[in-house]
């Protein structure tokens, strides 16, 4: 799904027939892989609607979502609420730029949507966690308020202190954990529907949702000047992600669907 969504992205005519000719190797190579097992697992309904269409019988494919550890994420949340409110016009986006998918993210974002908010809150920052080792981020370096954190053992303390996580994905296919991850510490989210998409999340209760420059640009201005809506929707999602998104019942439904597949694990 993300190459497909690669082909639409790509800038030449010439770049969108290679992109297209990998993709339909992929999904050939993927046919033939899917045949040998009894049991194919996917993160969403969408991945998995995406393995039925090339052939894989309905009765071997189950959904088991990604998920987040919460009592870790409850730590950092509580030490966070007793140290300091979020650092304000603080924006973060916690992902590492040797990921295609990320890098075309925070560029989009860089580009098209932080100048815009820039002109009625100069005094914003931007924060990309996780490793840049290897990619061209010179352009990047010079964006107005733009900082990288560099590799990070622990995401969860700097993502616990941004005044707002925004997930401006628009390629990839699953669910994304750096969603559920900062829903858990308790930090209101702004995604684009691409960001969202495999989770079981309401746009407007849990989190808003836009994917032109101009509207993300607005709803996170909205966010950041609107400290009770941005308690709202980090309540509502916190509430939502834990008792639904938590390690412990997920890998508990992965063990008795390997079980049922291949007998009691030893």
């Amino acid at each position: 799904r993300m190459m497909r969504d690669q082909v639409d992205a790509a800038p030449t005519p010439l770049a969108r027939a290679r992109a297209w000719a990998t993709w339909r190797k992929d999904i050939a190579w993927e046919r033939r892989l899917f045949r040998r097992f009894n049991l194919v697992t996917m993160v969403s309904e969408a991945d998995r609607d995406a393995v039925r269409s090339m052939g894989c019988a309905s009765t071997r494919i189950e959904v088991v979502p990604n998920g987040v550890d919460a009592a870790a994420c409850a730590a950092v949340r509580t030490a966070s609420i007793s140290q300091a409110t979020p650092t304000a016009d603080t924006v973060i986006y916690p992902g590492a730029l040797t990921y295609s998918a990320n890098l075309d993210a925070v560029t989009w974002f860089a580009r098209k949507v932080w100048p815009r908010l820039l002109r009625s809150r100069p005094q914003a920052r931007f924060l990309v966690t996780g490793s840049t080792a290897g990619v061209d981020i010179a352009a990047l370096t010079a964006v107005p308020g733009l900082s990288f954190t560099g590799y990070l053992p622990d995401v969860r303390p700097t993502l616990a202190s941004a005044q707002v996580c925004v997930i401006p994905l628009r390629q990839g296919g699953g669910s994304r954990l750096k969603v559920l991850e900062a829903m858990a510490l308790g930090v209101p989210v702004l995604s684009t529907t691409k960001g969202v998409e495999g989770l079981d999340l309401e746009p407007g209760r849990h989190c808003l949702v836009a994917d032109d420059p101009e509207t993300f640009a607005a709803q996170l201005e909205r966010l950041l000047a609107d400290p009770a809506l941005s308690r709202r929707l980090a309540a509502a999602a916190l509430a939502e992600v834990v008792p639904r998104y938590d390690w412990p019942p997920i890998a508990g439904r992965f063990v008795d669907l390997v079980e049922a597949a291949t007998g009691p694990m030893t």
